[in-house]
């Protein structure tokens, strides 16, 4: 998995590239924690480019939105490829996260300007 980041006005953009599994999930999630440590709790995640998440991946955004909550942040999702929405779908867990088209969505609906990659 690629990930790409970029901090903004808004809080950091993560742009994932390939899979979130148990092997590559823990490299994500120290990346995220660390934004966390360092005072960020408002996360943009697009995946659009993701091909394959698993429930360790999952349970670990759980864990990130829990804490960015706690912390009056947010995790958002957007651009999800029809198979991974569809695990969300499955799950429920896209009645967990807010989930957006793409990044127009985001900024639509938040009234903010995200950065692109």
């Amino acid at each position: 998995m690629e990930i790409k980041q970029l901090q903004h006005a808004h809080g950091i953009s993560f742009f994932l590239t390939g899979r979130i599994d148990s092997f590559t999930a823990p490299l994500f999630e120290k990346k995220l924690k660390e934004s966390q440590q360092a005072g960020t709790y408002r996360f943009f995640i697009n995946f659009k480019d993701v091909t394959f998440i698993n429930s360790t991946a999952l349970g670990m955004l759980i864990e990130i939105l829990n804490t960015n909550q706690a912390n009056k942040g947010n995790l958002y999702i957007y651009n999800i490829p029809a198979n991974i929405m569809r695990i969300f779908r499955i799950t429920k867990l896209n009645e967990v996260f807010p989930i957006y088209a793409d990044a127009d969505d985001v900024a639509e609906k938040l009234s903010i300007d995200l950065p692109v990659a």
